[in-house]
């Protein structure tokens, strides 16, 4: 059973706003539930940090290319070899003069352990020429931590808008990279958490760092002494149970229409004989 036991864990379930008017499968395609149901990899696209300020855009530059060992590549195709390259075209961005506005976004984009990386670079062009159109970037390619990976500086003030990033388009950009690896030959999937029976989120780093430490967060209080002394579900927990259910109905359905499809087709082909 791909979405196996219903996983809901009592931490995730402390949310804020309000809850859909009704739980409803996911809109994606049966070829998605397919990579899903295969365990194909998702998809990973983060946004990292953001940099004010042009100082600021420069030790990230510098960082994401090994203080200038590794080229940048720009959004023309340019590379930009050394440090000095880099601050020359620094000179041509514009930066915001507001003490705390935004200047660029870091993102990084992962690719399962076993990628050829030529084929990740491939991937990353393309993928950076849809999702950052109209925008000034610089991207560089690693291969270390045991898979490849890339690393984009996107300028937030482009050619006729400001890139404000938001949870849709996090979204949208996932779905991108893994349109792009699949074309270079690299099976990645991009499906929701609720598609593939995940009941919480991933764990923020903060969070993961203090538990290494030995450290139990505040939160992780809260949700255990909210555990402990409330029995019933929250309206979280029963809106995600039914959204569980409605996911299996989709999988249920998309198998029957795959069915339907190939019988419709071998009927067909025996009519041609």
């Amino acid at each position: 059973d791909l979405l196996g036991p219903h996983r809901m864990v009592r931490p995730s379930m402390r949310v804020r706003g309000t809850l859909p008017r009704k739980a409803k499968a996911s809109s994606i395609s049966i070829a998605e539930r397919i990579r899903a149901a295969r365990g194909v990899p998702q998809a990973v696209v983060k946004v990292t940090s953001y940099s004010r300020g042009r100082e600021a855009c420069r030790r990230h530059w510098s960082y994401i290319s090994r203080k200038g060992t590794l080229p940048l590549e720009t959004e023309s195709g340019e590379l930009l070899t050394d440090r000095e390259q880099q601050r020359s075209a620094l000179d041509g961005l514009s930066f915001d003069k507001r003490k705390n506005a935004r200047d660029q976004v870091n993102v990084v984009a992962s690719a399962p352990k076993g990628a050829s990386p030529e084929a990740v670079r491939h991937a990353a062009r393309a993928f950076a020429q849809d999702a950052f159109a109209g925008q000034h970037y610089v991207f560089v390619l690693h291969e270390d931590k045991g898979h490849p990976h890339v690393h984009f500086a996107v300028a937030l003030k482009g050619k006729t808008k400001k890139l404000d990033p938001r949870k849709q388009d996090l979204y949208r950009w996932r779905e991108q990279w893994a349109a792009k690896a699949r074309e270079q030959g690299i099976e990645l999937a991009c499906s929701p958490r609720a598609a593939r029976g995940v009941g919480r989120k991933g764990q923020k780093l903060p969070i993961y760092h203090m538990q290494q430490r030995g450290v139990t967060p505040r939160v992780t209080h809260l949700a255990v002494k909210d555990a402990a002394t409330t029995g019933a579900d929250t309206p979280w927990e029963t809106y995600a149970r039914a959204r569980n259910a409605a996911e299996r109905q989709a999988y249920r359905q998309g198998a029957n229409d795959l069915r339907a499809a190939a019988k419709k087709a071998s009927a067909a082909e025996r009519q041609k004989l």
